[in-house]
């Protein structure tokens, strides 16, 4: 049984249907502006915000090496998406795109006292094993200048251990234990 598993996450900014040009997308590690460190939590990405329009849409392409069996079923915030999958042996390549403004649970009103959401993206495979990307997000207005803020994202590394202790006997979960933000 295979007991980690890697993923790289890329986001592309497709704009609002009105601004067909992708944008860049930014990232900044919480605590930058003061010179201080982000704080320590059990959640490797907790220290580091991705920055996002609250009316774009985005496309996620999620490569992942050493999954335990194909892919059943993508959530973003429970919410169940539309997706595509190329498996190869135990790697997957899977796609999707997201609209900012159809997601469920995110508050898309702008607030600049620091509110931070919580994107999730769960992934299902077809012999019980779940994985859970949390992802904190910032949502901004198309036109403010806070967006552009921060390093620029390229893409997101993240690797996974299998939870040894499940609550059922079928299920299992894996957890993200080490997440890193990648610029251009």
């Amino acid at each position: 049984m295979m007991k980690k598993l890697f993923c790289s996450i890329f986001i592309v900014d497709l704009g609002n249907g009105q601004n067909l040009n992708s944008r860049m997308i930014y990232f900044k590690n919480d605590g930058t502006r003061f010179q201080q460190e982000g704080t320590t939590t059990t959640n490797p990405c907790s220290s580091t915000t991705l920055k996002l329009s609250n009316q774009n849409r985005y496309r996620f392409r999620i490569v992942l090496k050493s999954i335990p069996s194909t892919i059943s079923a993508v959530r973003i915030n429970d919410q169940q998406i539309s997706y595509e999958s190329h498996q190869q042996e135990n790697n997957a390549e899977l796609s999707f795109e997201m609209d900012m403004k159809q997601i469920n649970h995110i508050d898309h009103n702008h607030n600049h006292n620091g509110h931070r959401i919580r994107l999730t993206i769960h992934i299902d495979f077809s012999d019980y094993h779940h994985l859970n990307i949390d992802i904190q997000v910032k949502l901004y207005n198309q036109n403010d200048s806070h967006l552009t803020w921060g390093q620029i994202f390229r893409s997101m590394m993240a690797e996974a251990e299998l939870l040894t202790t499940t609550t059922t006997m079928n299920e299992q979960n894996y957890i993200i234990t080490r997440m890193n933000f990648l610029s251009i």
